[in-house]
């Protein structure tokens, strides 16, 4: 209990520096880019799995998409897509209205 009296009540009465909060956003930048990183590295690998896919014999692409493994591979590419676009229009407007904040 005194453990987060220490950590969460405290911190929410404390006034932060300026430091501080540029601290707090760039690690958060940080984390924010090694997430888009890691969902670049699952878009590409899935990427390359899609590529190996059409290479294939006319006849196995077709046993392929009819099971439904083609199109499980397009919905996870699009899924990774958005999600690295929210994180990177997400990442901006952090930054940006920290930016706003201390004009």
């Amino acid at each position: 209990m005194d453990n987060y009296i220490d950590n969460v009540v405290i911190e929410l009465k404390r006034q932060y520096s300026k430091d501080e909060l540029v601290s707090h956003l760039l690690k958060k930048q940080s984390e924010l880019e090694i997430e888009i990183g890691i969902l670049k590295s699952e878009k590409d690998e899935l990427q390359y799995k899609l590529r190996d896919t059409l290479k294939l014999d006319p006849e196995v692409k077709q046993v392929l998409q009819k099971k439904k493994l083609y199109r499980s591979l397009i919905i996870q590419i699009h899924s990774l897509d958005k999600k690295f676009r929210l994180l990177k229009i997400k990442n901006e407007k952090d930054f940006a209205d920290f930016i706003l904040s201390k004009k």
